[in-house]
């Protein structure tokens, strides 16, 4: 019988688990940020830290800690990653334009076929699913099946939620100094139940330009059961992340940051 969730390996795959051929994704494609970009320096910023220059879109500053087996990273999502780039470029010519991004869907390319109704629109979201898994990875969490399935094509079953819109920070920026590059990632939230503080999923977002798309996943009743019989400490780390939000809540701003319902729960 196939687990539901699988034990946190350092050097194994984040996707499949295989410590063979080790690579590093970026937490942000690497032509997404050339597109932006060029080859002009990148300054990073993160709440808290100092400011780090990249020179590059192929910085190490970019790539997630825990690898990626070559296999996953170049044959098994290429398909995803092909898909992210086109329907990116279409979003942001519509964010240029001043409609809605998530119209890019429209486009007949997405329409229903004979042979194949939903896959170039599935694999958008594998892309996005790999990057939540790259996420949950680097913060130690149990790889999670479902959602690996559904990263490497082996599943149709999508098992997250995206919302597709204008980043609001890009938006506040352009406001002031007008059109400029731009990118940025949600890195890993905590979605917990507020009274036992126990994990019900993760969220995270990736942006490009004025483009944001959200990445969430819930657990399900099983997967919640099994992390909690075979992953205690695990969460133990959720439970106290989860706990020290009640304590210092996260502000408005940071929830319209990560593109985040305000109100839900979350660390």
């Amino acid at each position: 019988m196939t687990a539901l969730l699988y034990p946190f390996d350092p050097k194994g795959c984040c996707l499949c688990g295989a410590r063979a051929e080790p690579t590093r994704e970026h937490k942000i494609k690497a032509s997404s940020l050339r597109e932006q970009f060029g080859d002009q320096p990148m300054v990073i910023v993160r709440d808290g830290a100092a400011p780090r220059t990249a020179r590059g879109a192929k910085s190490k500053l970019f790539h997630f800690e825990t690898p990626m087996c070559a296999p996953c990273n170049n044959e098994r999502t290429q398909a995803p990653d092909n898909a992210w780039d086109r329907f990116r470029r279409s979003a942001l010519e519509l964010v240029a334009a001043g409609r809605e991004p998530v119209a890019a869907f429209d486009e007949p390319h997405y329409w229903p076929t004979e042979t194949s109704h939903t896959m170039a629109y599935l694999d958008v979201l594998r892309y996005l699913a790999k990057l939540l898994c790259g996420h949950l990875a680097d913060s130690g969490a149990p790889r999670i099946e479902r959602l690996t399935r559904f990263a490497l094509g082996l599943s149709n079953d999508c098992p997250i939620l995206t919302n597709i819109a204008f980043d609001a920070t890009y938006r506040a920026h352009a406001e002031t100094f007008g059109d400029h590059p731009y990118a940025a990632h949600g890195g890993l939230v905590l979605i917990s139940d507020i009274n036992t503080q126990r994990p019900t999923g993760f969220h995270s977002a990736v942006t490009v330009g004025g483009l944001q798309c959200t990445i969430t996943f819930r657990f399900d009743p099983a997967e919640r059961l099994a992390l909690a019989a075979d992953y205690p400490e695990f969460l133990s780390w959720c439970g106290e992340r989860a706990r020290a939000a009640v304590d210092a809540p996260v502000p408005t701003e940071k929830w319209m940051q990560l593109g985040f319902a305000y109100g839900d729960e979350g660390v």
